[in-house]
């Protein structure tokens, strides 16, 4: 979590602990002018949701690791349940003074329009958490929210008009004619709720976690019609937040955790492949042989010798730098390191080493030492290994939606369902295979014949359709 939504949280939190605290001072002013006994229990279970929701929400900030969208989804839930409780507790606090009428009717107001808010914010995190839909589309989706936007304007509308509730000389709520429709549109919305919980393959604990979000309010709210003078809709709203946070929420934070770890641990994999392909592209045998070469070209051709040093210092930047590259780099650089690689090679094998290009396409990415590793087998067990020496061709092409980057040798080839015990290190092939199935999703397959030559293709996902140069 990012610094500025932590700051954010933080100090959500604390407008809710001041909220609780004001709170008590409502008890202390309804004592004073000595209230209903029932208005008390309103008041009394509203602080307990309330320094339960601020509390819920202290934990939630400091250990959300969850996706974004995911973790505002259920912060909201929380504020919008305590603007519930306040809205509740301030009004049947103004309910005992006339003087307090305009307040009186404006915070119960609050309270009605909170409802449709809240349990369309509860739709959209049940797609994303429980359904695992970040997008929910479809008819249903239309209803909820279309629903969600009838329920505000009848509020709205029905408390300017009367008919919904009023407020009375004597500054006391009165329900209006209207109250019972309030409740259709919140019904309507927890049908959609359950259904699409029915209909899914859920296991029993989410399903239950989901029912029970969705019916235990209602049953509050229809408790309230014959016992108006009780008001615990938003205590129940936390209660199901409680019972959200600690058996769907929590594990989904966990879950997020190891995936996280599971991650980092691969990243951490890669760049020791990448560590040890580096390593293995500087064998001392390799080192020793280039330095002897161009110790040689220094007392025959000086002009070759400073070309080859050169290229020899950017073969090892390149191999150094691969390091740091935990992305897939441009086909073009990693062709470039692999021809200097083979100019120093023809250095040493002019005589029995060819090199040739077949390449059609360019337009593509690769991971660091990715070419570079096959075409050095290619050389050093193919065409090395043969008295007559050979041909390494590199050649890519386009085809049905994929890239293919080919290197061919008519070397001595291999028997590629035998076992390999000839001393020779294959991490080089290990690795790559490895990186390009980590990174891109690739493939890579060998095709050997003994006394033929061996054939390595890297089949790659097409982000382009254009063809380059073939």
């Amino acid at each position: 979590m990012k610094t500025k939504e932590r700051v954010v949280f933080i100090t959500i939190v604390f407008a809710m602990f001041a909220g609780f605290f004001a709170s008590l001072r409502i008890l202390r002013y309804l004592q004073s002018v000595d209230a209903e006994a029932a208005i008390f229990i309103n008041v009394t279970a509203g602080l307990m949701a309330m320094l339960g929701l601020s509390v819920l929400m202290l934990i939630h900030s400091r250990e959300v690791v969850t996706e974004k969208t995911n973790a505002r989804l259920f912060g909201g839930m929380i504020v919008l349940t305590y603007l519930g409780v306040i809205c509740d507790n301030l009004s049947w606090a103004a309910n005992v003074s006339a003087r307090l009428s305009t307040v009186n009717y404006i915070l119960n107001i609050g309270g009605y329009l909170i409802t449709p808010i809240l349990l369309f914010l509860f739709w959209n995190y049940q797609n994303r958490v429980f359904l695992d839909e970040p997008r929910h589309i479809g008819k249903i989706n239309d209803i909820v929210r279309a629903v969600a936007i009838i329920d505000i304007l009848y509020v709205i509308l029905a408390s300017l008009t009367g008919f919904l509730f009023y407020i009375d000389a004597d500054g006391r709520y009165v329900y209006g004619n209207g109250s019972l429709f309030v409740y259709i549109c919140p019904l309507i919305m927890v049908v959609c709720s359950i259904y699409e919980n029915l209909r899914r393959e859920l296991s029993l604990q989410k399903k239950i976690v989901l029912l029970s979000f969705d019916l235990v309010p209602i049953i509050s709210m229809t408790f309230s019609i014959p016992l108006p003078q009780y008001s615990l809709v938003y205590l129940v709203f936390f209660v199901n937040l409680l019972l959200i946070y600690g058996t769907v929420q929590v594990k989904t934070e966990q879950e997020l955790a190891e995936k996280t770890a599971r991650i980092a641990e691969q990243d951490r994999a890669l760049a020791e492949q990448q560590i040890q392909v580096m390593i293995s592209q500087m064998q001392p045998h390799f080192l020793y042989n280039t330095l002897t070469a161009i110790h040689r070209l220094c007392a025959k051709d000086t002009a070759l010798a400073q070309k080859t040093i050169l290229d020899f210092s950017t073969y090892l930047r390149t191999n150094m730098d691969s390091i740091k590259n935990t992305a897939p780099i441009p086909f073009e650089k990693e062709l470039a390191h692999t021809k200097t690689y083979l100019e120093i090679e023809l250095l040493r094998f002019s005589s029995i080493l060819k090199v040739e290009y077949d390449i059609a396409v360019t337009d593509f990415k690769i991971p660091a030492l990715t070419l570079q590793p096959i075409v050095e087998n290619a050389v050093r067990y193919g065409i090395r290994s043969r008295v007559e020496g050979g041909t390494v061709t590199i050649s890519t092409k386009r085809s049905n939606g994929k890239v293919y980057l080919t290197v061919h040798d008519d070397g001595m080839g291999f028997d590629v369902n035998e076992k390999k015990n000839d001393g020779r290190s294959h991490l080089g092939i290990e690795n790559t295979r490895n990186r390009l199935r980590q990174m891109m999703n690739a493939d890579m397959t060998i095709d050997s014949r003994i006394g033929e030559g061996t054939t390595v293709t890297m089949i790659l996902e097409d982000e382009h359709e254009t063809v380059i140069g073939g």
